[in-house]
């Protein structure tokens, strides 16, 4: 499974992301859009790989899904989370 995952500041990031150890192949983080007090993709990128996750920093979620279909070779499982905002942005983008 591959995590996207982007979050505001104000959120303890190390403490969200570091139950997934062992259940994700890859992290890719990315901004959340429009919401000047989200981490930045590089922020996140680093918190998640000093949690020991393989990580890839992405402008976006699209990209995201691009570079995650390209890696999983198959079927597989994307897991988008972090923010409640990430997500009304990506069910704006699926409408």
């Amino acid at each position: 499974m591959h995590l996207i995952f982007g979050m505001m500041e104000t959120k303890d990031a190390h403490a969200f992301i570091a139950p997934f150890k062992g259940l994700v192949e890859r992290v890719y983080t990315v901004p959340v859009p429009d919401e000047p007090n989200a981490f930045s993709a590089e922020a996140l990128a680093e918190i998640a790989s000093a949690e020991g996750f393989e990580v890839v920093a992405a402008n976006s979620v699209p990209h995201a899904l691009l570079r995650s279909q390209a890696a999983l070779h198959g079927p597989g499982r994307v897991l988008i989370c972090g923010s409640l905002y990430l997500a009304g942005h990506v069910l704006r983008l699926h409408r």
